[in-house]
């Protein structure tokens, strides 16, 4: 079976993770990590990305990219590939240097939210203790962090340092770098006291970062939903698209019938979800949601309250034959039968 397909754009920004085979070394000396940056730096050429960070772990590594061309898919097939390759040939290996698929999450393009993950991919090799504060967190020479605190001649002239500094607010000088590299410090000391906002932020970036597929506000994840759909539609095959978008994709169209059943009904989803587990109107819309969309239980009866999963199991198992419903039922399914997402 085919993988599914990414969400691919000009202009998208990844956050883009992968391991070793069984969580193996992927870079077994700095010759392997050389060999990788070679690579990276030749698919930013050719595939016309901006990586704007990057970290070398010992069995995994994380890349911030943004690319100018839909073309994700094709250029990390390239890169790892060509790793791949020159990794089993010098070590006289054989199978899989990467376990499984890489994973990319879409970040939305403000600062806000590139620079959380830019921070995350800096601040890895002093979480994994590689670095210390008395060494300099910009020591280690397989984080892009060396990259951003040197000057421009002395960086890798396929390092998007200076975009990422102004993304961040902080201007490609000589003070603009040392004031990124002392927040940095600020926050591994625990100086930098973060705001609600910064820390609802960073909760939602570690939660997505372990189960997500995008990292962004509401309007992004709208915007992406409605590219996925897109690709859903195209594709006719809802394999086409990866496990975690489908998920979301169905739960948006869900909720959308919800609300325009509500407005159909002239109430308030408020008012719908008061009313008792066991009402008909509200059973018989949860039962219209699962027909048409592929949500758990525990989504429809979080949404609905229609009290515990089972509980909502065995309402909507009542509802096995649509014939048998009352006069009133029918009139309701039949207005639910005509509200198009």
């Amino acid at each position: 079976m085919p993988r599914a397909s990414r969400i691919e754009y000009p202009g998208a920004h990844y956050h883009v993770m992968a391991r070793g085979q069984r969580r193996d070394l992927i870079y077994r000396d700095d010759r392997d990590r050389g060999d990788f940056l070679e690579l990276l730096g030749k698919a930013s050429q050719r595939y016309g990305w901006e990586v704007l960070g990057y970290v070398l772990m010992g069995n995994h590594y994380h890349l911030l990219l943004e690319t100018q061309e839909p073309n994700l898919s094709v250029g990390m097939h390239w890169l790892q590939t060509s790793f791949g390759t020159r990794h089993r040939l010098r070590h006289g290996l054989s199978g899989s240097v990467f376990g499984g698929r890489y994973k990319a999450l879409l970040i939305e393009r403000d600062a806000r939210h590139l620079g959380t993950v830019l921070e995350y991919i800096h601040l890895n090799p002093w979480r994994a203790g590689l670095v210390t504060l008395e060494e300099g967190l910009e020591s280690n020479r397989w984080s892009s962090l060396c990259g951003y605190v040197a000057p421009p001649k002395k960086r890798s002239s396929w390092l998007a340092a200076s975009t990422g500094l102004t993304w961040l607010d902080f201007p490609d000088t000589a003070a603009g770098r040392r004031r990124y590299l002392k927040t940095l410090e600020e926050r591994t000391a625990g100086g930098t006291r973060l705001s609600d906002e910064a820390r609802a932020l960073e909760t939602d970036w570690k939660t997505q970062l372990r189960r997500g597929w995008y990292f962004g506000g509401q309007e992004f994840q709208e915007a992406m939903l409605k590219r996925a759909s897109k690709q859903l539609k195209e594709s006719g095959d809802p394999r086409g698209v990866i496990a975690g978008v489908r998920k979301d994709i169905s739960a948006s169209g869900a909720l959308q019938l919800v609300e325009k059943a509500c407005d159909c009904w002239g109430m308030k989803l408020d008012e719908l979800r008061a009313r008792a587990k066991g009402d008909g109107q509200k059973v018989l819309l949860a039962w219209v949601v699962r027909e048409r969309y592929a949500v758990s239980l525990g989504w429809l009866s979080e949404t609905l309250k229609l009290g515990v999963a089972a509980a909502a199991c065995r309402l909507l198992s009542r509802i096995k034959d649509t014939s048998l419903l009352s006069k009133q039922e029918k009139q309701w399914l039949n207005q639910l039968n005509n509200i198009s997402i």
